[in-house]
C-alpha cells in the first residue's frame, strides 16, 4: 500500500509555470517556478490540460479531495450537511491508512476543520500547533514551516509501519505577499505577488530535496496541484484561461520517467486519478474519472460567480440565473470563445450531461448520501 502525498498550493495557477507556457505582458517566455518547472518535466508526471472547479480555495477542496462538482451558491464545505461525505481521506482509512491534514492557517477558515476532521482525516495540524515558524501573515506560517512539519509528521508515520495519507494547504502565495528573508533573491514585497510565487516555488523543491532523503520517499506518491489560478479576468461568464491550473506527479512509486499528459480534466479527476496509481481495488461515488485510464468522461465543470459551466470537445455550456443556458465554442487554452446562436449536437448533449451531473450532485448531497459506509 503506497503513500500519498498532497500539496494543495495556494492560487499557484499555470500562468507561473514556464512549463506550461507562462508568458509576460509582453508575451514573452517567463518562469516563477524555476524549482518545479525542473521537477515537473525532469521525472514528473505533468498534467497541462487541467482545470479548476473555481475561483475559491473552498471549492478546490471539495474538488480535488471530495470529487465533488461545484454547486451553485455555497461549496460544501459552507453547508449544513457536510458532517459524512465521500473524500479521500475516507477511501483510504477503508484500506488501512493512518490520515493527517496539515494547514498553515487557523482550521476556522473555509470550514477546513470540521471538513477534514469528520470526513476521513484523524487529526488537523494548524497555526497553533507550529512552536517558533521561521514566519507568519494574517493568513498563517510560512511554506517551509508547513512542509518541514510535514516531513516529520511523515517520517514519524512511515517509523510505525503504517500506510498514510499527508495532505497541505499551503498559504504564503497570498496578499501579504511576505516570507523569510533569504531564501530568494527577491525581497518580500507585500504588494506584488510574484516575489510570493518564487518564494512558494523555492519552498517546494526544498521540501522535494528534503523527502528525497528520507525513507518513505520510495514508497510514497507525492502531488502538486492549485487549489485555483492566482486571479479570474475576462468579460465571459466563466473565464476558462484563468482556470487552468497544474498538477505534479513525483515520486518513483508512481512514475518511471518524465511524461507529459494531456488529457482534459479537472480537479475532480485528481482524486481518482491518484487512487489509480495506488493501483488498489475502491470504492467510491467520486465524480471524476482517472486520467490515466483509457474510456473515461472528459469533462471540466466549474462554478463562477452566480453561474456554473461544463466544457469538453472545445464547446461550454453556461447554466446561469433563471434557468438560462449560454453555449460558446473554442479552445479553453487559448481563451477564444465565441458564442454560439444555435447549439450544435455535440454541445447539446454536453448540456444534458452537465445538468444530469450538478442535480445528481445537488440530490446526494442534500438527502446526505453523498457517502459510503466505513
Amino acid at each position: 500500500r503506497l503513500n500519498v502525498c498532497i500539496i494543495l498550493e495556494e492560487s499557484l495557477g499555470s500562468e507561473f509555470w514556464g512549463c506550461l507556457g507562462a508568458k509576460n505582458r509582453a508575451g514573452e517566455p517567463i518562469s516563477m517556478t524555476r524549482r518545479m518547472d525542473k521537477l515537473a518535466t525532469g521525472e514528473g508526471l505533468l498534467f497541462e490540460n487541467l482545470w479548476a472547479d473555481g475561483n475559491r480555495t473552498i471549492r478546490g477542496f471539495e474538488g480535488v479531495f471530495s470529487s465533488f462538482p461545484p454547486l451553485p451558491g455555497d461549496a460544501i464545505l459552507a453547508r449544513d450537511r457536510t458532517e459524512n461525505v465521500e473524500t479521500i481521506a475516507r477511501v483510504l482509512k477503508r484500506d488501512g491508512y493512518r490520515t493527517l491534514f496539515l494547514y498553515g492557517g487557523r482550521g476556522t477558515f473555509d470550514f477546513i476543520k470540521s471538513y477534514t476532521v469528520r470526513n476521513g482525516w484523524d487529526r488537523l495540524i494548524e497555526q497553533g500547533e507550529f512552536v517558533n515558524p521561521a514566519h507568519t501573515t494574517a493568513w498563517g506560517v510560512s511554506d517551509e514551516d508547513l512542509l518541514g512539519r510535514g516531513i516529520e509528521e511523515m517520517r514519524a508515520l512511515h517509523g510505525k509501519g503504517e500506510p498514510f495519507l499527508v495532505s497541505f494547504m499551503t498559504v504564503s502565495n497570498h496578499r501579504p505577499y511576505t516570507f523569510p528573508e533569504g531564501r530568494i533573491k527577491d525581497a518580500p514585497n507585500p504588494a506584488d505577488r510574484r516575489p510570493a510565487v518564487r518564494y512558494a516555488d523555492w519552498a517546494l523543491g526544498d521540501f522535494f530535496k528534503k523527502a528525497k532523503k528520507e525513507a518513505f520517499w520510495k514508497d510514497t506518491i507525492f502531488v502538486v496541484v492549485a487549489d485555483h489560478g492566482a486571479r479570474v479576468y475576462g468579460s465571459q461568464q466563466i473565464p476558462l484561461t484563468s482556470y487552468r491550473i497544474p498538477m505534479v506527479v513525483l515520486g518513483p512509486a508512481a512514475v518511471a520517467g518524465a511524461r507529459r499528459v494531456d488529457t482534459l480534466g479537472c480537479q475532480l479527476d485528481v482524486t481518482p486519478t491518484i487512487l489509480g496509481l495506488i493501483g488498489r481495488p475502491y470504492e467510491s461515488l467520486f465524480f471524476g474519472s482517472d486520467l490515466l485510464a483509457e474510456g473515461r468522461p472528459r469533462r471540466v465543470l466549474m462554478h463562477h460567480n452566480r453561474s456554473v459551466g461544463i466544457y469538453r470537445d472545445e464547446r461550454l455550456a453556461v447554466f446561469g440565473l433563471n434557468s438560462t443556458v449560454t453555449y460558446y465554442r473554442g479552445d479553453a487554452r487559448t481563451g477564444v470563445l465565441e458564442t454560439m446562436s444555435e447549439p450544435d449536437e455535440v454541445a447539446q448533449g454536453m448540456a444534458e450531461e452537465g445538468k444530469s451531473l450538478f442535480q445528481v450532485a445537488d440530490m446526494l448531497y442534500m438527502n446526505r448520501r453523498y457517502r459510503l459506509e466505513p
